[in-house]
């Protein structure tokens, strides 16, 4: 037979042989998944840390917040200790040209350079809205127009466009609610400017809007924005040889203006004060600004100016006069730094002060007082920088210090893993329970130099030694209220992630000395907790192990080092916390996967090599080694029950030590024989990066490892006596100091079960009256409804651990898989549930909730499936997540579904998958909503109080009654004719409502050999063409005329002195006239309010003298 037709056909049956395999193989029963689609709902609870990629800063003085804003569009706010949170709206990568709260409102606004604006509602973290302006043209600049809820935004095409921000009221009640642009532009060509838009700045002249406008090739003008006129120009021959790069209002009086430009110089420019005073109807053209002032930081060489802003002058100023704050001007040879620049030059030196520089400034802002106010303004208090690299650095101007500003995680080491600790109420002194864990951290000292002391942090955050001895803190298990994080410097850092701002309270080890006597810090590279013993084994770089376990007390411990020489002890001192026990080095390559089994009384180690050895935690020894092809990535501990075939010499049960290494090779050990019960380790056929291994009983659920209550004798830490004092000693094989043998303890099934029973009828008399996740008693049937009670987490490590494992779960970037342990103890390497993804997976982790069991895998988005089913019941993609996946280092899965994502960066993303999943207690508020109401001063009257003094109370009442009437006479006279001035103007939503076109557009319409005739209808053109008429002063035409391009331009010049003079007089005329009868309604209501003054004054006289004899006691 030809051979080539002899291997089709072999295929060709080993093609139907497998089909035929399969489809029996599919008729096995699997475990009917208990976790349903309802049970499911993917929800971001909480972000921590500091985010990358930060570009701007902002800063609320009333509710002492800060924003710091970045460019895919995420904003983190940050108040007290215990209030932080992330703000993430749609999707960006862009950089932030504004970034600012809203005034007297719990919002925040930014815009970006690409035209997206985001609306963020501060109190409820959550986006009123996103748009995008320009999508065409690139944002240049953006400023807020005083007086109304209203934005300019500049763009590269040199015209503004006006944006509303809806407002929302306190009471709930919204009105226009999100962000809208408006028909009304301001263009280029009608204030006659040309070049790009470089800045925009407002300020408010009484009820007067004022606009800033630089141009880069034109100077910059003042804009009345309610008159729609220009103001005041910089003439063009002042200073025509450099470019401006940024400007600023120097005070709030909109007379004076301050421009940086490219060559290194600052002019201070002046508006004619006749110019303010006058009716914007009376100014027939605008004046040119006088120039005050020319600064410069450095004379030698300088750099362009990037940043102006107006400091009110203070402690900390130069000559505490007012100033501004310089980014850049320094010699070019230098980096940017900020200066103050003194208003008030007298020529020396003192008139720059540099502020100390700690790198590459990003963004700065003023951190100015709210309750300290001048009688200009507020004055500033501080300087917030944000340098590279995310420090941010808070000047103080009166001691013209530096304050580093940082967030618990972003000053750590880098993160390298991650685990959730479920915390369970135990009575044993090793029980590392959320109360004992709490009782370590209740001395925390608060750093009172804090600058931002916004919002409520959460009712638990902080627990004072009294709320401990009361009894006042949750005693109760909790599936998610602790996270241990593993960092580069080698330590361990204990979280408490009950609250949505985790609170450190403990780091393992508790001190530098291990390090100082060991002489190296190895980073975290993994690490396994067991909550019954309170053991935690932790894996370092170079192939060392370190064992500690959890006390309540202080006391004297023994260490025991076992190396590749002959083992030995020492007594150490430690304190309350986790207790360093053992050092375990015999392994030279990286320490990858450990796992320990209290019940058992076993650690296993696997490292980088693929060796896996096992050690006895009873009787410290190394009991065996085991060696693979690839690196270790997970060790699990479980027992195969006697159904098994492969079982040899009658056993009924053994203890399986599986092991899951780099290549997707799956081999499992028996722990007492030290042999493979596998003829070759199980290998996939499309082989994958694993990621994860569980362990599944008969019924579907994942098995935890084997955990119980252990006793180390030989450690000596189960005393809760005061520490002894003993020295830190070696122990060699000669000496008379207790030698550590090598024996090995037995294991014994029977035992193990007396001790299950025992550990859950201890577990039964624990009191469980108390609400699992907020300390509140309820009642057993709302329990039963809604939430489990601590048995149901403390059973599960007891009961669950001694069922036989019957199902193993691999999980890989590629692949998800099930397979039964009968067919792997048989050779078999086909899966019973299997599940692909089109883009690989960065993390996967399984859990067991009262809901059922279940796993999460994490990439751009997380997704939920069930076990043993592998059924995907939910997903989510938030943002957060796809903004850089890749540099994901961990994301543990807690028993109740709670996923905890860990950056390279060491943010934290903090995701629930399950509708019982607790929430963080005690939800942080960030807006203190009595801020944003009157301060309502309740003053008492001395009248009140029993007395003599009674009567001079009252008289005090009608003498103050008197005088603020008075007074409210005066004050309402001042604003008559303050008003009288600008009343006729329009609002500014009438003004910004309005429709206008460009002259381009216009002049794009008409032909050059067609005519156009002119018609005095009210199209849109009509109305623009008549607004300009009378902002320009150019004469108007009731006559119908044909008109070219070139006609149109010449109709559309500016005003000159050259106009006819009898339109000019018949135009004063009018206004005269408009005047008089003006004047005349003012003098009439001046009158009336006149009369009623003296009527009110008249009418407190009498009411003084009727109380006059009255006595105290009649009121």
């Amino acid at each position: 037979m030809d051979p080539t037709v002899f291997g089709t056909a072999t295929k060709n049956l080993a093609r139907k042989l497998n089909t035929q395999v399969s489809k029996v193989r599919e008729t096995r029963e699997v475990p009917v998944d208990d976790l349903r689609d309802q049970d499911v709902f993917l929800k971001f609870r909480s972000h921590t840390g500091f985010p990358d990629g930060v570009d701007s800063l902002a800063y609320d003085s009333r509710q002492k917040l800060l924003a710091v804003g970045t460019r895919d569009g995420r904003i983190k706010i940050i108040g007290c200790d215990g209030v932080e949170c992330m703000l993430t709206g749609e999707e960006v990568e862009s950089r932030t040209i504004f970034l600012g709260f809203l005034k007297n409102r719990p919002e925040l606004l930014s815009v970006y350079e690409n035209g997206k604006i985001n609306l963020f509602d501060v109190e409820n973290e959550d986006v009123i809205d996103s748009t995008c302006v320009c999508p065409e043209h690139r944002v240049t600049d953006v400023t807020v127009v005083p007086g109304g809820p209203y934005m300019l935004v500049g763009c590269d095409d040199g015209n503004a466009r006006v944006i509303h921000v809806g407002n929302k009221f306190p009471s709930g009640e919204t009105v226009e609610n999100g962000i809208s642009l408006k028909p009304y532009k301001i263009f280029r060509e009608d204030l006659e400017m040309s070049g790009d838009l470089v800045c925009i700045e407002s300020v408010l002249n009484g009820d007067r809007p004022f606009i800033l406008f630089v141009y880069s090739e034109s100077g910059a003008l003042v804009w009345d924005v309610r008159a729609e006129k220009i103001l005041s120009r910089i003439p063009d021959t002042d200073h025509t040889m450099s470019r401006p790069m940024c400007a600023c209002w120097v005070g709030d009086r909109a007379n004076c203006f301050a421009i940086g430009y490219e060559d290194g110089s600052i002019m201070v420019w002046g508006v004619s004060a006749s110019t303010l005073k006058v009716h914007p109807s009376k100014l027939s053209h605008y004046e040119d600004s006088v120039l005050v002032l020319h600064l410069e930081v450095s004379p030698i060489n300088p750099s362009p100016i990037k940043a102006l802003s107006f400091v009110r002058g203070t402690q900390g100023t130069p000559y505490g006069k007012d100033c501004l704050l310089v980014l850049g001007g320094q010699s070019k040879d230098a980096p940017d730094m900020l200066s103050l620049v003194s208003l008030e030059p007298e020529g020396n030196a003192n008139d720059v002060q540099m502020i100390p520089w700690f790198g590459e400034i990003i963004s700065h802002t003023l951190l100015n007082g709210s309750e300290e106010k001048q009688d200009d303004g507020p004055c500033t208090d501080g300087i917030l920088i944000l340098t590279e690299g995310g420090q941010i650095v808070v000047h103080d101007m009166s001691s013209w210090e530096p304050l580093p500003v940082s967030l618990k995680f972003q000053e750590l080491p880098p993160i390298t893993c991650s685990s959730f600790l479920p915390s369970i109420a135990l009575r044993h002194s090793h029980s590392p329970s959320l109360k004992n864990l709490r009782y370590l951290s209740w001395k925390r000292v608060e750093d009172s130099r804090w600058p931002f002391n916004g919002g409520v942090p959460p009712s638990n955050y902080f627990i004072s030694e009294t709320d401990y001895m009361n009894r006042e803190v949750d005693s109760s298990s909790h599936p998610s209220g602790v996270v241990l994080i593993g960092h580069r410097d080698g330590r361990v850092r204990v979280w408490d992630a009950v609250s949505q701002v985790p609170k450190l309270m403990c780091t393992v080890p508790q001190s530098n000395e291990i390090f100082s006597e060991e002489g190296r810090t190895m980073p975290v590279l993994c690490f396994d907790v067991c909550p019954i013993s309170g053991l935690l084994a932790v894996g370092h770089a170079g192939g060392l192990v370190r064992l500690y376990q959890f006390s309540t007390s202080p006391q004297s411990v023994r260490k025991v080092t076992l190396g590749s020489s002959a083992p030995f002890d020492s007594q150490v001192d430690q304190g309350p916390g986790w207790q360093y026990l053992m050092k375990y080095s015999p392994h030279s390559e990286d320490i990858t996967s450990v796992s320990v089994a209290s019940k058992l009384g076993f650690l296993a180690v696997g490292d980088h090599s693929g060796c896996v050895s096992l050690v006895n935690l009873s009787s410290p020894a190394r009991m065996m080694e085991h060696h693979l092809r690839a690196p270790i990535v997970s060790l699990k501990f479980a027992v195969i029950n006697k159904d098994s075939a492969f079982l040899r010499d009658g056993a009924e049960s053994l203890t399986g030590l599986f092991c899951l290494a780099q290549d997707g090779s799956l081999d499992i050990i028996d722990c007492e024989k030290n042999v493979s019960l596998l003829s070759k380790p199980l290998r996939a056929k499309n082989q994958s990066k694993p990621l994860h291994m569980a362990l599944l009983s008969a019924d579907g659920s994942v098995l935890p490892n084997l955990s119980a209550e252990l006793e180390l004798t030989w450690a000596d830490n189960n005393s809760t006596s005061k520490p002894r004092t003993l020295g830190m000693t070696k122990v060699s094989q000669a000496s008379q100091g207790r030698r550590l043998g090598d024996t090995v303890k037995e294991f014994d099934v029977e035992e193990l079960e007396k001790r299950d029973s025992q550990q859950e009828d201890d577990l039964h008399d624990i009191n469980t009256d108390a609400d699992l996740w907020n300390g509140v008693s309820t009642s057993p049937s709302h329990k039963s409804e809604n939430y489990p009670n601590d048995s149901f987490y403390s059973s599960y490590f007891t009961r669950n651990g001694a069922k036989p494992c019957s199902l193993i779960f691999i999980g890989s970037s590629e692949y998800l898989r099930l397979y039964s342990i009968d067919a792997v103890l048989k050779g078999e390497r086909s899966s019973e549930r299997k599940v692909k993804f089109e883009e690989p997976i960065l993390s996967c982790s399984s859990f067991h909730s009262i809901s059922g069991s279940g796993l999460l895998t994490v990439s751009k988005t997380i997704s939920c499936y069930t076990l043993p089913g592998l059924q995907l019941v939910g997903s989510n993609d938030h943002y957060g997540l796809r903004k850089s996946p890749g540099s994901v280092t961990s994301a543990p899965v807690s028993m109740d579904g709670q996923v905890f994502i860990t950056s390279k960066t060491n943010e934290i993303l903090r995701f629930s998958s399950l509708v019982r999943a607790p929430p963080p207690i005690g939800p942080q508020q960030l807006v203190k909503r009595q801020s944003f109401t009157p301060k309502l001063v309740n003053q008492q009257s001395e009248g009140s109080k029993a007395g003599p003094k009674g009567q001079a109370g009252i008289s005090n009442i009608f003498g103050t009654v008197k005088g603020a009437a008075t007074a409210a006479s005066g004050m309402m006279m001042q604003e008559i004719e303050k008003m009288s001035k600008t009343r006729d103007l329009p609002a500014l939503g009438e003004v910004f409502q309005k429709q206008v076109y460009s002259l381009d557009d216009e002049i794009e319409s008409i032909s050059d050999d067609d005519s156009m005739p002119c018609s005095t209808s009210t199209t849109p053109q009509a109305t623009t063409v008549q607004r300009r008429s009378e902002l320009l002063g150019s004469k108007s035409s009731d006559k119908t005329a044909k008109r070219t391009a070139s006609a149109v331009k010449r109709h559309y010049r500016p005003a000159t002195k050259t106009d006819d003079v009898r339109s000019v007089m018949e135009k004063n005329r009018n206004l005269l006239e408009e005047r008089g009868q003006k004047l005349k309604n003012l003098e009439e209501q001046s009158a009336a309010l006149q009369n009623d003054t003296e009527n009110f004054a008249s009418m407190a006289q009498d009411l003084e003298k009727a109380f006059a004899e009255r006595k105290w006691w009649h009121f």
